[in-house]
């Protein structure tokens, strides 16, 4: 294995030497600060002025009442994001658990509710805040951070006051496990976290996206890089094989996807398609991958006007930077919202690029033509990637000849079973399984 990326990238170097040498409540602050340090990296999240300005002001005055369910002595899960697609799979993963051996930290409602009610005003720790600005001036870290500098203090003041409520909150429950949905990169979870692993409470941490080797930096390898939990629990062998590099053997246990409990058979003989999905990336600093595919695509769809296409983007893009970019007649734009499953399982085929969902695809069998360019990691080997819209020409019309196209189908659900472990039944049912027997 190559040096982690924190080790080769001089900014991320510097900022984990300055957390590893603070701690506070005995929790060390690198591993709840790594996930700030890799998303603003070359600014890869992109804050106006008064955007900054108004989270330092919220980070001093306001304190979150997360919303908490449950009894004393159950099993602490939570989930701190606004996304509803991560949610389903959260919530899959611990269904088969009853509501009374649960204690839920649940905040998507809560971070989408648009309403100061949810919140309370809180007296600023000045000692704390002057504490923290003389650091961050020893350590000259004004330069590195630039016009972040302020909001990275209001940052670590934060998770500091957080270390405190949440530590309040297993005062007061008293849990006899954790499950997080992402303890790598959720500054919430890395704290619960922390604070369980310092009560030898046992901890877990949920896969929720493609974990892979990318050949340049992404905030995504923090995935690999900040394997904090006691137990991760994975997809299948081909994360596997990723991971152990990374940690000891010990720390996953391979469980398979909580969406998937079986293979689907497609019965189809033949390809003779009506209808394509589209999966855009997320958006990155190099915007030529999505510009370039909804290009070729676009000129694809004009040529094959009885097939519809519809496109959808990733929930941190907008529709509307590819509607003056696809204007063909058979493209139907839809929104991010539907089901991907639902999508997928209505597809004849699918176009994409890197994402979670040419995994979930695989499930169904049906034709995945991948768009290759300098960013695309190659997920298997097949002869369905196109570079410019002769290769997308030409791997359609292969899929003509039917032995071509059976061909396929059997590949793609054999790369299934290596990517997700089918347990024989429901996979929910097996988490629940193997998080009691390491309780016990």
């Amino acid at each position: 294995m190559e040096k982690l990326w924190n080790e080769r990238i001089p900014y991320i170097k510097t900022m984990k030497d300055f957390y590893l040498n603070m701690n506070y409540h005995g929790l060390n602050l690198w591993p709840i600060m790594a996930n700030d340090v890799y998303t603003y990296y070359r600014n890869q999240e992109h804050r106006t002025k008064k955007e900054r300005f108004s989270f330092i002001i919220k980070s001093f005055f306001i304190k979150d009442n997360f919303p908490i369910l449950g009894k004393e002595k159950g099993i602490l899960a939570s989930y701190f994001w606004n996304r509803k697609d991560h949610l389903e799979l959260f919530n899959k993963s611990i269904e088969a658990f009853s509501k009374k051996e649960l204690i839920l930290i649940d905040c998507f409602e809560y971070k989408n509710k648009k309403s100061i009610l949810k919140y309370s005003l809180n007296f600023p720790n000045i000692f704390l805040i002057i504490k923290l600005m003389r650091l961050f001036k020893k350590n000259k870290l004004k330069k590195i951070l630039n016009k972040n500098y302020h909001f990275f203090i209001a940052r670590t003041y934060l998770r500091h006051q957080e270390i405190r409520q949440f530590e309040n909150i297993l005062n007061k429950f008293n849990p006899r496990a954790y499950i997080a949905f992402c303890s790598q990169a959720s500054e919430g979870d890395a704290i619960l976290t922390l604070l369980a692993k310092k009560r030898n409470i046992p901890s877990f941490t949920l896969q929720h996206g493609l974990i892979v080797d990318y050949p340049n930096f992404q905030p995504m390898e923090l995935l690999k890089e900040n394997l904090i939990s006691d137990y991760n629990l994975i997809w299948g062998n081909t994360t596997y094989k990723t991971l152990k590099t990374y940690a000891p053997s010990s720390q996953f246990i391979i469980v398979g996807n909580p969406k998937y409990s079986e293979i689907f058979e497609n019965k189809k003989d033949s390809f003779n398609p009506k209808k394509c999905v589209i999966f855009f990336p997320v958006p990155t600093d190099d915007a030529s991958t999505n510009e370039n595919m909804a290009k070729i695509i676009n000129q694809f769809a004009k040529k094959h006007l009885d097939i519809i296409f519809e496109p959808s983007v990733h929930p941190f893009d907008n529709l509307e930077n590819y509607k003056k970019l696809m204007d063909a007649k058979n493209i139907h734009f839809v929104s991010s919202d539907i089901p991907i499953q639902k999508r997928i399982e209505e597809s004849d085929f699918i176009i994409l690029h890197n994402t979670t969902i040419a995994m979930e695809a695989l499930r169904y069998g049906n034709p995945i033509l991948r768009f290759e360019d300098k960013n695309l990691i190659s997920l298997w080997d097949n002869e369905d990637t196109f570079k410019n819209e002769e290769n997308l020409e030409e791997a359609f019309t292969n899929l003509r000849n039917q032995q071509t196209f059976q061909k396929w189908k059997m590949f793609y659900q054999n790369e299934f079973k290596n990517n997700f472990y089918l347990s024989g039944k429901p996979t929910s049912q097996y988490y629940k399984e193997i998080i009691m027997s390491k309780i016990k």
